[in-house]
């Protein structure tokens, strides 16, 4: 249940499947992971979602699970790619997916992170690198 986007009845099946804490989930399989899983809605993309959430969260200290969702969603899987963005763009991407239902979902009734947290993101991602 600490990775982003995991409740506890997926936490379960996790856990039934030998997947107890995030290192089992991003050490896990994608594919294998999925078939053993055998649950139509959790596919190895998922799967795949979820591992690059949660080595996001790790990785940058200050983001939430949700930006972690937004910023995977939009297509900026790695600390790399967020260093190597351009606050404009990013902002752009994380909006878009902010507005639309998958956005709206992982939001609930938040809004859309603001350009400045944005950045410092892009800082932070810069400053973990540098490291």
């Amino acid at each position: 249940e600490r990775a982003p986007s995991i409740g506890q009845r997926t936490a379960e099946r996790l856990n039934a499947s030998g997947v107890r804490t995030v290192a089992d989930l991003n050490s896990a399989d994608p594919f294998a992971l999925a078939a053993h899983l055998a649950t139509r809605h959790i596919t190895p993309e998922t799967i795949a979602d979820w591992q690059d959430q949660a080595q996001l969260v790790m990785t940058l200290a200050e983001l939430r699970g949700t930006h972690a969702q937004l910023l995977v969603a939009a297509g900026y899987r790695t600390a790399a790619s967020i260093g190597d963005a351009d606050p404009g763009i990013l902002s752009a991407g994380i909006l878009k997916v902010a507005t639309s239902p998958e956005g709206q979902r992982i939001l609930r009734d938040g809004g859309a992170p603001e350009l400045e947290r944005i950045r410092s993101w892009i800082d932070a991602a810069r400053q973990a690198r540098a490291a």
